[in-house]
C-alpha cells in the first residue's frame, strides 16, 4: 500500500509541470491503495489456510481473470458487478468523481479485507459482522449509483478561445497549448484568409456536432507531449484533413476528388515528414496550386469549399 501511494506521488510530481486544468484525484489513489491492501490480506489468509507452493501464483491468476472478466464482459449482471471491480478502467476525460464514490469504495474493498482477516484471526468471529456490514453498504451504494459515480466537469471541458480571426478554441484543460496552436496554424490561416466559406472558428470537439462556420481541430491526445506540440507541422496537416473529412469511396469520381483534396491539404499545411507517396494526380494538382497567385488561389478555394465533396465528388473543381 505504501509503495503504491509513493509511486502515485512520484508520478504526480513528474507530470505536474505539464498538467492542464484540474488536479489529481487523491480519492481514487487512496481507494486503489486500500483495494491492494485488501487483496494482500485475502491472499495472506488463503496462504495460511492452504500451505501449498502453487497457491500464490494460482490465486493471483484467478484474481486477475476474475477482475478482467468483469471489466470486459459488458452485459446484464456483469455490467452491474463491474461497478464493484477496483480494476475497472475508467473514462476520466472531462469527468470528476462525486464526493461519496471514494467512501463507498473504501467501505467495499476495506470491508472485504477486514471481514476475511477477522474471520481468520479474531477470537470472537462475530466481530467480522462489522466490516461485513460496511462492505455490503459500500457495495449497495456503488451498484445503485451506477454511472452517477462520475459527473461531467464544465471546468475541464469549457471552451477557451484566442479571440482572433479565425478563433481557435480548445478545452480548458488544454488552454496552455493555444499559443503553439496559433503559431502552428498561422500558415494555413494566411492562405484561407478572405476566402468565403473558410472556417471562422476552429474548435477542439472530440464529440458533438459542429456549428456553421466551425471546423474541427485535430485531436490533441496524440500530438501534445509534456505541455507542447510534438510536431506543429503534423498538427496543422491533421487539422486540414479534418476540414475536408472522410467521404464514401463508392460514388463516381471519388479518386479524383481525393487527389484534389490531398493536394490542397499538402499546399495549405506542408508536412515535411509525411509518410505517404503522393499520386501523380495529387502531384499535378499541387504543382498548379503552387504556381497560383494569392488572388487565384483564393478564388479557387472559394469554389472548392462551396462544392460538396462527399455527395458529388465528380463536381469537385480542379486547380
Amino acid at each position: 500500500m505504501a509503495a503504491q501511494l509513493l509511486g502515485a506521488l512520484a508520478m504526480v510530481l513528474a507530470i505536474r509541470p505539464y498538467a492542464g486544468a484540474g488536479s489529481p484525484y487523491g480519492s481514487v489513489v487512496v481507494t486503489d491503495a486500500v483495494a491492494l491492501m485488501s487483496f494482500g490480506v485475502v491472499g495472506f489468509v488463503i496462504g495460511r489456510l492452504v500451505p501449498w507452493r502453487l497457491a500464490p501464483p494460482l490465486l493471483g491468476i484467478a484474481a486477475w481473470v476474475a477482475l478482467i472478466g468483469f471489466q470486459y464482459n459488458g452485459g446484464g449482471g456483469a455490467a452491474v458487478l463491474s461497478l464493484l471491480n477496483p480494476a475497472d478502467q475508467l473514462d476520466l476525460y472531462g469527468r470528476v468523481p462525486v464526493w461519496w464514490s471514494a467512501p463507498a469504495a473504501l467501505l467495499w474493498t476495506g470491508g472485504v479485507g477486514g471481514t476475511v482477516l477477522l474471520l481468520y484471526a479474531a477470537r470472537r468471529r462475530a466481530l467480522a459482522l462489522v466490516p461485513l456490514a460496511a462492505a455490503v453498504l459500500g457495495a449497495a451504494v456503488l451498484m445503485n449509483t451506477g454511472d452517477g459515480l462520475w459527473r461531467d466537469s464544465p471546468a475541464l471541458t469549457r471552451q477557451v478561445c484566442t479571440g482572433k480571426d479565425p478563433e481557435i478554441c480548445v478545452e480548458a484543460q488544454n488552454r496552455r497549448l493555444l499559443p503553439e496552436l496559433t503559431a502552428a496554424l498561422s500558415g494555413m490561416h494566411g492562405k484561407l484568409r478572405g476566402v468565403p466559406g473558410a472556417p471562422e472558428r476552429w474548435v477542439e470537439l472530440p464529440e458533438g456536432v459542429l456549428m456553421p462556420g466551425e471546423a474541427r481541430l485535430s485531436p490533441l491526445g496524440w500530438e501534445a507531449f509534456r505541455g507542447r506540440l510534438a510536431e506543429p507541422e503534423r498538427y496543422a496537416y491533421g487539422s486540414v484533413t479534418e476540414l475536408f473529412g472522410l467521404c464514401s469511396t463508392e460514388r463516381p469520381g471519388w479518386e479524383r476528388a481525393v487527389d484534389i483534396t490531398q493536394a490542397v491539404s499538402d499546399w495549405l499545411a506542408p508536412y515535411t515528414h509525411n509518410w505517404y507517396e503522393p499520386s501523380p494526380g495529387t502531384q499535378r494538382h499541387l504543382t498548379r496550386l503552387k504556381a497560383m497567385t494569392p488572388a487565384e488561389s483564393r478564388a479557387y478555394l472559394t469554389r472548392l469549399l462551396a462544392s460538396d465533396r462527399c455527395k458529388a465528388p465528380e463536381a469537385v473543381p480542379a486547380p
